[in-house]
């Protein structure tokens, strides 16, 4: 176990996901096998009354209160992940506590005990609940929650999936079959669960821990700020009365099913798994929708959905059982599955999402434990109304009676159960006009987005372009862009992409100019993007593929512009430069049209640019002398040192002409062109008999009127020497691109291929990421980030 680390990057995130996702998996099957139907299976065992299934109910959320102690060694102690690990090595063994009890003793004595072992494991977990929401807000950027969290969410559904019908089945199969009592069954079942908690504990050892900023705030003042945050207190007040109607009701489905409708065990499990499916199915959906738009709109499609399930289950007797209760129990787990998966992943997340980074541990746990205590309170009424209600009865009989027919229809039959789901709908009712007094920050606002909607909101986003807005005079300036807001739909062609990266080159500046780049219009150049949506199949939803269409976040294609990537083991950005077009251009430009040989004299203008880096790295290992120039001293140290060319030289401090005689005395036969101007001029007064210039670009010229290259005196040296120059563009090589990914991938993984990034972040950089490069600013290939890859 490490020390927290100061600023954890993407590679630190990247390394813990995965152990995120399966510290996920322990807590599921632990929360399967341990909570829910399991527990009151037991508890009815066990022969428990009404309020004692409430109480147990409760205690998970009433221990919340213990919160406030977590807060105070959260914010005392700032060590997370150890809190995390020994509030989890007290509260697991409670488990095997539960498991003992249900064997050695019966009635009240187990239930009590259970009862106490609850409260304690619940207790822990506050401290556990309390330093991992810290813990995880700090690690997981905004625009990464619903897609970490909702493919952890996902592989813990599956998970609760196979455990729970493992364990249903094993249940009624020991009934049938042990000829033991079936206390040992749950028994057996509660040390599976201490078994997948002790997984989980040992999985969160592995994630990295971000420092936690210092505090000096009394715990009273760190309790009070977020409800001294009007929207976080909107927020709160949600969240305590959703729990509220969800937790009078949902602790006893399982019950109903059980004793009103007479099921086994087995069934119970299976309608469960029907939910749990749902939810599985969906909720890598919902998390898409709440990274692009936000988690309200999730909670405003789920909750209402949420709601009316609960109203449902009043219809499944009238009053009796009926031909179609079983028919409707499916529908209503289904939907309920449906709507949980959005509801448990954007409550979680907008909570996260609301709370301040670096003081996210107080909003968290005062959240946690105002819902807590809601929920609590919630299902200890809940236990004490069953019972109450039990006398309890409402019908609505149509009668029509004329001279040939006396009818009689129930239209509606209220009692004892109904009356507890329909005031579970109401408070959920007004749950919902909590909701709405919320604000959240997302790509739309969630008020764009009405219920009937939905298709809309799956397809429209808000984009951000770069135009070229006047045409510059020399080195461009910021002033000749402008960043533009448009909206994009995947109604509008075949195929949606959100760009991740996207490429800066040289050859983007002489269209500012010469009008190829028209004014007030997106620019172009190359990018990486996701695609979001698609009707194409050669183009499915989560590949990534390269196109023409950067300077911009989202982009609409009708797929003649795509060509699809595939990933090895290799960083995405890479099929931007070494692997890519750049590569491409230096890989055909050096060995096609250069036609270089074996141990030649090779000189790289722009040395340690994108393509130049790449030519001279090809040269050495085909045996080449290599000689490069570059614009600074750094340049020239990374040249030598990094990518181990035998000369190089900084063209602003050191005489061009010198420089070569000095580091390729021999003369020159591939000169890799990218520079022009005294570059060109002093090369070609230097190369061999029957020579080869391929030229790639000319940048000292881009900036010019009409990008005119300075005068060349030396031409008349290929004449004599029979020197052949020849320009060349990337396309040209399109027929030799798998052998040069497989050539370049041979030599990275040989350590023969180094490459440079400099990466500018965000689509308002961009400019300034274009007029860098011609400045010489860059080592390597420019790239901008245009976001996350979700």
């Amino acid at each position: 176990m490490t020390e927290p680390i100061d600023s954890p990057d993407n590679t630190h995130l990247k390394d813990s996901e995965r152990w995120i996702v399966r510290n996920g998996v322990g807590v599921q099957i632990m929360e399967t096998l341990a909570v829910g139907a399991f527990l009151t299976a037991l508890a009815v065992q066990l022969g428990a009354p009404n309020w004692m299934i409430g109480a147990l109910a409760a205690i998970p959320h009433i221990a919340q209160v213990a919160q406030v102690p977590a807060l105070w060694t959260v914010e005392r102690l700032r060590k997370r992940r150890m809190i995390y690990l020994i509030s989890g090595m007290i509260a697991r063994p409670m488990l095997l506590v539960i498991a003992v009890a249900a064997v050695v003793y019966t009635g009240m004595q187990a239930l009590w005990l259970i009862l106490l072992a609850f409260a304690i494991r619940y207790a822990a977990g506050a401290f556990l609940s309390c330093s991992w929401n810290s813990w995880m807000r700090d690690l997981v950027p905004d625009a990464e929650m619903g897609r970490l969290f909702s493919n952890r969410q996902q592989k813990m559904i599956g998970v609760g999936i196979l455990f729970s019908l493992l364990a249903a089945a094993f249940i009624d199969l020991w009934k049938q079959f042990s000829g033991l009592p079936t206390e040992y069954a749950y028994a057996t079942v509660y040390t599976l669960a201490f078994i997948g908690g002790s997984y989980s504990v040992i999985c969160a050892r592995k994630i990295f821990e971000p420092v936690m900023e210092p505090s000096h705030a009394h715990i009273i003042s760190h309790l009070r700020a977020p409800f001294a945050n009007r929207n976080y207190r909107r927020l709160i007040s949600f969240l305590a009365s959703w729990n509220f109607a969800v937790n009078l009701a949902a602790p006893f489905f399982t019950v109903y099913m059980l004793k009103r409708l007479e099921y086994e065990l087995t069934l119970v499990i299976a309608f469960a798994t029907l939910s749990q499916i749902a939810s599985f199915l969906t909720v890598r959906y919902w998390g898409s929708i709440a990274d692009h738009f936000s988690n309200k709109v999730v909670l405003a499609t789920c909750c209402p959905v949420f709601i009316l399930s609960i109203f449902a289950w009043t219809f499944t007797t009238l009053p009796e059982p009926h031909g179609f209760t079983i028919p409707l129990l499916i529908l209503i787990h289904i939907a309920t599955g449906f709507a949980v998966a959005g509801v448990n992943l954007a409550s979680g997340n907008i909570a996260l999402k609301l709370a301040p980074i670096g003081g996210s541990t107080a909003y968290l746990a005062s959240s946690s434990m105002v819902n807590a205590t809601a929920a609590g309170i919630a299902a200890l009424l809940g236990g004490i109304a069953v019972d109450l209600f039990s006398s309890w009865e409402l019908g609505l009989t149509i009668h029509w009676q004329s001279e040939a027919n006396n009818l009689q229809l129930e239209a509606m039959n209220f009692s004892h159960w109904d009356f507890f789901f329909l005031f579970s709908t109401l408070v959920g009712l007004y749950s919902l006009h909590r909701l709405s007094l919320v604000e959240e920050k997302g790509l739309r606002a969630a008020s764009e987005f009405p219920l009937d909607g939905l298709t809309h909101i799956m397809t429209d986003y808000k984009n951000r372009e770069i135009h070229l807005t006047s045409r510059p005079n020399g080195l461009p300036v910021p002033e000749n862009f402008g960043l533009i807001e448009t909206n994009v739909s995947s109604d509008d062609g075949d195929v949606l992409l959100k760009n991740i990266y996207m490429s800066v080159d040289p050859a983007m500046r002489p269209p500012l100019t010469n009008g190829q780049t028209k004014l007030d219009e997106p620019m172009m150049g190359g990018a990486i993007g996701k695609v979001l949506h698609s009707s194409n199949p050669d183009h499915a939803v989560g590949s990534y593929v390269i196109h023409r269409a950067g300077f911009r976040e989202y982009h609409v294609s009708d797929s003649s512009d795509l060509r699809t990537i595939t990933l090895q083991d290799e960083p995405l950005s890479t099929h931007l430069h070494v692997l890519g077009g750049t590569g491409l251009t230096a890989y055909g430009g050096l060995l096609v049209t250069g036609e270089l040989k074996d141990s030649e004299n090779v000189f790289v203008s722009a040395a340690a640019g994108a393509v130049g880096s790449v030519v001279c790295q090809i040269a050495k290992i085909k045996g080449c002398r290599v000689a490069g120039s570059c614009g600074s001293q750094e340049k020239v140290d990374y040249l030598l040192n990094e990518l181990g060319i035998d000369y190089a030289f900084n063209y602003k401090t050191q005489d061009i002409r010198k420089s070569l005689r000095e580091g390729l005395p021999n003369g020159i036969d591939v000169y890799f062109e990218n520079v022009g101007g005294e570059h060109l001029d002093a090369a070609c007064g230097q190369m061999r008999p029957l020579g080869r210039i391929p030229v790639c670009g000319m940048i000292s010229a881009y900036n010019n009127k009409g990008a005119r290259s300075e005068g060349v005196t030396t031409l008349s040296n290929m004449i004599y020497n029979r020197v052949t120059m020849k320009g060349f563009v990337v396309y040209e090589f399109e027929h030799l691109r798998e052998q040069f990914l497989t050539d370049m991938r041979k030599w990275i993984a040989a350590g023969q291929m180094k490459y440079s990034e400099t990466i500018m972040q965000g689509i308002e950089q961009a400019p300034a990421a274009l007029i860098g490069l011609l400045k010489g600013e860059n080592t390597g290939k420019m790239l901008v980030q245009l976001s996350e890859d979700l």
